[in-house]
């Protein structure tokens, strides 16, 4: 019933002075809506990404932050290269540090080839940010297109590599988001793992909890390769 009742709400996407404030609510119940499981039709997700992305041009800087955080929960990609424009726009021109980490997160799950070639040059001077929640997500967005198949970053080892030792003695997620990065990319390299690994393990500095546990799964991970590898030698 709750459902029906925000669905119908939603028709306030469309009016020509756009409240911010109820579109704001609504957003947030539809979000916690999909949080509790709630399940909506392909039909009900169409209509819901095109109602939202009607606000995607507002001026209101929350209220574009929660559309983003929305269509995130939403999952439906159908019509990504919408969003996708929208996203590379934000970026460009959005001097909102707290915005731009949001969208390359978003990215990353929604991107295609049509604009690997855009995102990669936005991405490349991401990861050399200075403001760490800027980089460590153009790191997680790099990872996802990556996985995807993407042939990304792997002409910019040496800047992720700097980036990783630039940020050890940092609190925050980019050690690790960066070791994770340079995993997929290098993951047939095992020396330059090694090397990596061997400079990240000398260097008691570090502050990432995450990127220390991740270190000891990655050395495990060699060790246990390297002793199978001895087993079929011998």
């Amino acid at each position: 019933m709750r459902k029906e009742i925000e669905l119908q709400n939603t028709s306030v996407f469309n009016d020509k002075n756009i409240k911010t404030p109820e579109c704001i609510n609504i957003l947030v119940n539809l979000i916690y809506l999909l949080n509790q499981g709630e399940t909506f039709s392909d039909q009900e997700k169409e209509n819901l990404f095109f109602s939202v992305s009607k606000l995607l041009h507002s001026a209101n800087y929350s209220l574009r932050r929660l559309i983003f955080l929305f269509v995130k929960h939403l999952n439906w990609w159908q019509n990504s290269f919408i969003l996708t424009g929208s996203l590379i726009t934000e970026i460009n021109k959005s001097e909102e540090n707290v915005l731009k980490p949001n969208c390359f997160r978003l990215l990353g799950q929604i991107i295609d080839m049509s604009s690997v070639s855009v995102v990669e040059r936005l991405l490349k001077v991401a990861i050399s940010n200075q403001n760490a929640d800027i980089a460590s997500s153009a790191m997680i967005c790099t990872l996802f297109m990556v996985f995807k198949g993407f042939n990304v970053a792997k002409s910019w080892i040496s800047e992720i590599s700097d980036k990783l030792t630039t940020s050890i003695g940092q609190e925050n997620l980019l050690t690790f988001h960066t070791l994770l990065l340079l995993k997929q990319i290098k993951e047939n390299d095992k020396l330059f793992l090694i090397k990596i690994y061997s400079k990240l393990g000398d260097n008691s500095s570090s502050k990432s909890q995450f990127a220390r546990c991740q270190l000891i799964r990655y050395i495990s991970e060699i060790m246990r390769k390297e002793e199978l590898e001895t087993n079929v030698v011998n």
